[in-house]
């Protein structure tokens, strides 16, 4: 019998997505990462190098250390809200992708100058390493070997020019590897990418080919993605791709995370953001696909269209197995021809964004997709009870708030994370200044600035009792918001799901700025505790 599917999702590609693992009830697969697990030191002596080949910037980036290494977690996250149908994640309040903004923004690598599509790897690679590193490669091996190639991470301090070249090679051969484009190979580097290396070292400077690493770091990110996002049996699925990228991406679109300012670099290549070509790396072609989520451009979003042939399952049967020797710069020569144009195709759009068409595109969206993972029924949440807690002696709101936000966090849990993890607080929410918490002015505005908008239509203003005049968002991106605007909890914003789960954020008053965690310390315990203490001081 043929399943019915909503019109944004395919057969082909749903039948193995990791969401039937929760659906099953299994929890889906452990989700393996090859990427980043210790950062290289940037010698000085390559800056000059690096940055005629376009790549300084993103290796000043990866030498801040510990702090750009895998989170698993967050990654798992997105993977399984990710639909290759779209190339976007199919989040609760919309899609949302990684752009060549993002690239240009958190990488600073170039969208201009020639394809990255390595030659086929030379039968005498090994000689040619051996020879000039002095160091010998197991006959055996199918690639640089990472234990070999840490040699090469210290450059002495009296090395002459030649040792300086071998050394920046390694380095070279490590951040293609481990950092621009993770393949499902652990240990190994592509023979492949030693010509990649050899190319921008062995040129005299006027002579530093200019490639494209921009779009073919995204264009490995999104076939990283897909791969990871269905559903594999027998064995572990991989990501592969840019993780820096994949994982400082959420942080750019946290509201008050992300860094102020931007480089005037990071707008280099804004040509380019908005073209309508297809990606290529090696042997891959991905679609881009920017007219999905113009409102990451802060653009007007049009409904998107109808999804068209399904090229990007076609293209994911193209791999290297058992090719080893071909041209692929020649199979990819059209797609590369037509990057060479990429900014003759771009997204014409003047608008700017207007959150009054959010809703009708919203209304569109829910019809279209699955906007979570799992249909699980809700479960009420096993716990002390409001009596016991009192005999506790908690303030009786906080614990009745509590017992509550308990069961909706279980709920949450129970529908398998889905997306709500990224969702951030419209700053219309809040008032432009700090007023009198007591004012009936107060109350009125932030009532005003939540039921006035259709976002926002499903609010629950509570008149009377211990909540009175709290505001209670039931539905929409920001459902079980609870904005308390008088009393003892006057101006708190208690988040009771999502990644900020039991956070009650005090704006003002006398604990203006207080983080307090209901959930830190009972409900949760080891990795979700923790995780919810961080959150906190983060928010902090």
């Amino acid at each position: 019998m043929t399943r019915t599917l909503p019109p944004l999702l395919e057969v082909a590609w749903d039948d193995k997505h990791r969401c039937h693992a929760w659906i099953d009830g299994d929890g889906p697969p452990t989700l393996v990462t090859r990427g980043l697990r210790e950062t290289w030191p940037l010698d000085e002596r390559y800056v000059s190098r690096l940055r005629q080949s376009g790549l300084i910037a993103f290796a000043r980036m990866l030498n801040i250390g510990k702090n750009l290494l895998i989170d698993a977690s967050l990654l798992s996250a997105l993977v399984d809200c990710w639909r290759s149908e779209t190339h976007t994640f199919h989040f609760r309040w919309g899609e949302m992708t990684v752009i060549l903004q993002d690239v240009s923004f958190i990488t600073g690598l170039p969208l201009r100058g020639r394809a990255v599509v390595p030659p086929p790897r030379s039968p005498d690679w090994k000689a040619r390493l051996n020879h000039r590193f002095g160091q010998p490669i197991l006959e055996r091996s199918k690639g640089v070997p990472h234990v070999w190639l840490r040699r090469f991470m210290h450059c002495p301090n009296d090395a002459t020019d030649e040792v300086v070249r071998c050394y920046l090679i390694a380095y070279l051969l490590f951040i293609f590897k481990w950092v621009m484009f993770p393949n499902t190979q652990e240990d190994m580097v592509y023979p492949s990418y030693i010509h990649l290396a050899e190319s921008i070292v062995d040129v005299d400077d006027e002579d530093v080919p200019q490639y494209n690493w921009g779009s073919a770091v995204l264009c490995a990110t999104y076939r990283g993605l897909c791969d990871a996002s269905q559903r594999r049996t027998g064995t572990e699925p991989v990501l592969s791709g840019c993780h820096t990228l994949l994982q400082l991406w959420p942080w750019e679109h946290f509201a008050g995370t992300a860094p102020d300012g931007l480089s005037l670099l990071c707008h280099q290549y804004a040509a380019y953001w908005r073209t309508t070509c297809h990606l290529v790396f090696s042997h891959m072609v991905e679609p881009y696909n920017p007219q999905r989520v113009m409102r990451q451009f802060e653009l007007h979003q049009e409904i998107p269209p109808a999804l068209g042939r399904p090229f990007a399952r076609r293209s994911h049967l193209q791999t290297k197995m058992g090719r080893k020797s071909d041209d692929w710069l020649q199979t990819q020569q059209p797609w590369v021809d037509v990057w060479q144009t990429a900014t003759d195709s771009i997204l014409q759009e003047a608008r700017p964004y207007d959150e009054g068409t959010y809703d009708t595109y919203l209304e569109w969206y829910v019809r279209h997709t699955r906007t979570r993972l799992t249909g699980a029924p809700p479960a009420r949440h096993a716990d002390s009870s409001h009596a016991e807690r009192l005999d506790l002696g908690l303030d009786p709101h906080r614990a009745a708030r509590h017992d509550d936000s308990l069961w909706k966090a279980q709920r949450s849990r129970l529908e398998a994370s889905d997306g709500a993890s990224s969702r951030t607080l419209a700053p219309s929410i809040f008032p432009s200044e700090r007023v009198d918490p007591a004012t009936q002015q107060h109350r009125r505005r932030i009532v005003r600035a939540v039921a006035t908008q259709r976002l926002y239509a499903d609010a629950i203003v509570v008149s009377e009792g211990p909540y009175a005049d709290a505001v209670v968002v039931t539905e929409g991106p920001y459902a079980d918001v609870v904005l308390v605007s008088e009393g003892p909890y006057a101006d708190a914003v208690l988040v009771s799901e999502g990644p900020y789960a039991d956070v009650v954020l005090v704006s003002e008053g006398p604990y203006a700025g207080a983080v307090v965690v209901t959930e830190a310390q009972r409900g949760h315990s080891g990795e979700h505790g923790r995780a919810t203490r961080n959150r906190a001081r983060m928010l902090s």
